[in-house]
């Protein structure tokens, strides 16, 4: 087979190759294997059969070979990952609280989120991979920490603006002090502030404490492989980075626009993440300026802008944002007549269980004054024989 390199885009990376091998993300290469044999067995058989007697399956040796290839050579594996990756970025809801709401909303495999640390004040990129079953917070290329799933001791939200994780600190200063000292040094805490442009759901409190209570939530599952493939990429198109330093110039970058969210990239193959924007029309501004074929994206707390290398490329974005945002406001207005519709039946329904309270209450209230006019009736009588 070719040499697939790290071309992103390329046909052969538009196959579900997971889902073609029936297996999971998780699944060992010994399982892949033994899957992949088993399939190609039943498709050898098939084609010794009469024409008539042939079923179709779908998929030919050739692709299962490549499936197979992609998914047990580690170059490959992680080329295809990467591919994933993005196409699942770019179709995040813009609010998490959507996982919530609509029960058939299913949890991606990766999730990407504009942050801020509490000691580090920069923007930040957190990554929540639940292959690789972690959470990787980089800066541009660089890594700042990575923290394993089992590593994970507890995750707080506060008061709705920050959340606090806290994880086993793999180095703990060796120190020969007080047992409390010890206990301390055995831990660390991780204080994040989210953007505002991500809408202060908290990254949905760590995607709901890193998923481990995913089973015993039916209003949400994890995606098992790549059967299901999200929208992904609309548009795609090669910018002008500007250094702040005039020496340095500028650079190329590459962005990409999805649903929910503009991922700018370093190089063609959309490996290196350098930033992340969130298309949020309630919390930001965006600008054109046609002359520069630019445009920039003005937060509560910051600016980004994108310039392009040519019209055609610039128009074709700002058509599409416009219609993204215009899409968005209206779901939104949508939404809120909805709810409002939904309160006005509430209400209705309300005041006639009211109704027939009042109803019940009358009746009986009638039942008391029979009882006490009937006593009453008793006791004037009595009186009147003893008289």
């Amino acid at each position: 087979m070719e040499s697939l390199n790290s071309k992103m885009f390329s046909e052969i990376y538009h196959q579900k190759h997971f889902n073609i091998l029936q297996v999971t993300f998780w699944d060992t290469k010994e399982t892949i294997t033994k899957n992949y044999e088993s399939l190609l067995k039943i498709l050898k058989e098939n084609e010794s059969k009469s024409p008539e007697e042939r079923k179709n399956y779908g998929i030919t040796p050739e692709l299962l070979e490549t499936s197979y290839k992609i998914l047990t050579e580690p170059n490959e594996r992680e080329n295809y990952l990467s591919f994933l990756k993005y196409y699942f970025f770019l179709s995040e809801p813009t609010s998490l609280q959507q996982l919530k709401k609509s029960f058939h909303n299913k949890i991606f495999p990766y999730y990407i989120f504009t942050i801020k640390t509490k000691e580090k004040q920069q923007i930040n990129n957190l990554t929540v991979d639940f292959i690789s079953k972690k959470i990787i917070i980089t800066h541009k290329d660089k890594l700042l920490q990575s923290i394993s799933s089992e590593n994970i001791i507890t995750v707080n939200k506060k008061f709705g603006t920050s959340i606090s994780l806290m994880i086993k600190n793999e180095n703990p200063k060796e120190k020969k002090s007080s047992d409390k000292n010890k206990s301390k040094s055995e831990f660390k805490e991780i204080e994040f502030e989210p953007e505002i442009s991500q809408q202060i759901d908290i990254i949905y409190t760590i995607i709901s404490y890193f998923a481990k209570s995913i089973e015993d939530n039916n209003f949400y599952s994890l995606l098992q492989n790549d059967v299901y493939r999200p929208c992904g990429i609309i548009l795609r198109g090669k910018i002008l980075k500007e250094h702040q330093i005039k020496i340095l110039g500028k650079d190329d970058r590459y962005a990409v626009l999805g649903s929910s969210m503009i991922i700018i990239y370093k190089n063609e193959e959309l490996k290196e993440i350098r930033n992340v924007l969130p298309l949020c029309p309630f919390l930001m501004r965006v600008n054109y300026f046609e002359k520069e074929n630019k445009i920039v994206f003005i937060y509560p707390n910051r600016e980004q802008s994108l310039t392009f290398y040519d019209k055609e490329h610039f128009s074709m974005w700002m058509t599409t944002l416009k219609e993204i945002f215009i899409g968005r406001i209206k779901n939104k207005m949508d939404t809120v007549q909805l709810l409002e519709v939904n309160e006005m039946k509430e209400k209705e329904k309300i005041i006639k269980e009211i109704g027939v309270e009042i109803q019940c209450a009358e009746e009986e209230i009638k039942v008391i004054k029979n009882k006490v006019e009937q006593f009453t009736n008793r006791i004037q009588n009595k009186n009147n024989v003893d008289k």
